[in-house]
Formats: C-alpha cells, structure tokens, sequence
C-alpha cells in the first residue's frame, strides 16, 4: 500500500509474501517519477515492512517495484502507481537570458522551472519587460510551453529593458523570476550620405544624396531651408527639385529624417542660385533664310552684371 502526504513524502507498507520458496532473506524498492530515469533503489532487512520517501512532487506520477529476495535471488516485482495532485509551480524558469539585441528586437531564452518546482505539468510562461525609465506598466507575452524562446519585437531603439517571467500549470502562476536586463541597439546614424548640389538655377536647385543599403525606406527625408521651410520626401527618393527661389540668392539646405530632426546626424550644404542676368526672353526678328539661319534678338545685359 501508498499513501502520500500534502509535504511531500509518501508511506509505503507492504507484507511478507505467502510462499517464499525458502527463508526470506529481504526485499528491495525500485521508485521513482515515470517521467524520470533511473529509478531509485533500495533493498530492506527481511524484517523491514515500511519505508518513507521525502522526495515526491506535486503534479507527478511515481511507480513503487517491490520485490522479495530468498537465497536464489529476487521474485516477482509487485507494482503501485500514484498520482498527486498539481498545485501552481513552486519556482520559476531558469537561466533566462537576452540574446542578440538589434535596434527594435531581441531573443529571449530560457530552461524549465526545477523538476522539484514545477508541481505539475508547465502549460504556458508569461514574459513582461518595460522599459526601465518608462512609468508605464509592462507589456505581457504568454508563450505556449514547451517553447523555450521567444523574439521580444517592437521595442525602442537604445533603450534599457526589465524582462521577468513565470510558469503556469493548470492551477495558476508561480512566482516571477527576478528581473534580467538588457539594452537595445541604436539606431544607425548614417541615414544617407553624398548630399550635395547638383544644378541651380535662378529660381532652383537640384539636391541629390545617396541611401545606404541598410536605411529603412518607410522613414521619409526631410529638406529644411530658407528660414524654416521644410519639404518631405519619400525614403526612396535620392533627389529633390527645391523650386520658387529668389536669384542671386545665397541658401542653405539642411537634410535629415523624422528620427534624427531632433538633435541628430544631419547633412548641410550651401549654394547660390544664378544671378537673374536676362530680364526678358529673347526674341526671333526674322524668319529663316535660305542658309536655314533665323536672327535672335538677345535683351541687354549690364556690364557690372555677375555672369
């Protein structure tokens, strides 16, 4: 007979067996959890008719082998199963680690609770991180067991994390394990490079630039100019027409994107666009001649003009 207790030990009773086939010399016990190999042994005088273990979990199946032994060895094993009940995990997972952290993600790892703390089968973990400067409560992932990763995502770039987490079996949640940090990578700063001018005009100028093969394309440019004018262009666009300037004018465009405006890498260059030398459009005076030339009058241009 097994009986087992709510703290963990189990009494198992047994009687000497009717036929011996000689003197009874005495017994052994084979145990243990079904899901645990090997099992533990231990052999017993002939007058011994009780043993009590203090190694039995909650949530566990154990199988009991008794067996007598005479002179010429060890009989049939007499076999008792038990079950205990669950109860919520009595610890937390283990060796929790953040691995591999990018600007907006990272993996997080992590081993089984203690087989002596699991109290049951382990159904699901629940993961919560917050950013450590952030008053907000923390965001909560559950992930179903027995996965023993998870990739965090959506998170701040150069940021600092909490990350803790717990099991659960059918009861409910164990404790959380204490907290693990780690901080996200920065943003790369080198959004585009080779800004510079291209054409200018009297009344224009054209702005081109390279992109990195790493620059994410959803963030849009932006061009600033002219005492605070500003103009938006698409991430994937690598040049940028700035019309409607005054001639003869000296200007300085600063380019950045919605991440870096505030305080971050920026490109600037100058320029100044083409002095307004032709007031007015020339105009044709004749008509083709047999030589196929037409007489074009140009307006005046000023001596002390910039050409």
């Amino acid at each position: 007979m097994v009986s087992t207790t709510n703290m963990g030990t189990a009494l198992l009773q047994w009687h000497p067996p009717a036929v011996t086939h000689g003197p009874l010399q005495g017994y052994r016990l084979r145990f243990g959890r079904k899901d645990v190999d090997p099992l533990t042994v231990i052999e017993f005088p002939e007058r011994e008719n009780h043993y009590t273990t203090k190694e039995i979990h909650k949530g566990a199946s154990y199988t009991f082998r008794l067996s007598a032994r005479n002179k010429v060895g060890f009989g049939e094993e007499t076999v008792k199963e038990v079950t205990t009940n669950e109860d919520v995990p009595g610890g937390y997972p283990q060796a929790i680690a953040a691995e591999g952290a990018a600007t907006t993600t990272v993996q997080v790892s992590w081993r089984p609770v203690l087989l002596a703390e699991r109290n049951g089968n382990v159904v699901k973990y629940a993961l919560q991180y917050k950013d450590i400067n952030s008053p907000r409560s923390p965001s909560e992932l559950f992930i179903t067991a027995p996965e023993s990763a998870v990739v965090l995502d959506g998170l701040r770039p150069d940021t600092t994390y909490d990350i803790k987490m717990c099991a659960f079996t059918s009861k409910g949640s164990g404790p959380y394990s204490p907290s693990v940090q780690f901080r996200t990578q920065p943003l790369d700063q080198v959004f585009a490079k080779n800004f510079h001018v291209k054409a200018a005009t009297k009344t224009s100028v054209l702005l081109t630039w390279e992109i990195p093969d790493n620059y994410n394309p959803a963030q849009p440019f932006t061009i600033l100019y002219d005492n605070g004018q500003s103009v938006e262009v698409d991430g994937k666009i690598t040049q940028k027409l700035i019309t409607g300037l005054q001639p003869e004018t000296q200007y300085s465009f600063l380019l950045t994107n919605r991440g870096n405006s505030a305080g971050g890498l920026q490109h600037r260059v100058s320029t100044m666009t083409a002095p307004d030398i032709l007031r007015t459009k020339p105009y044709l005076i004749g008509k083709t001649d047999s030589d196929g030339m037409v007489t074009v009058q140009l307006p005046p241009v000023l001596t002390t003009e910039k050409v």
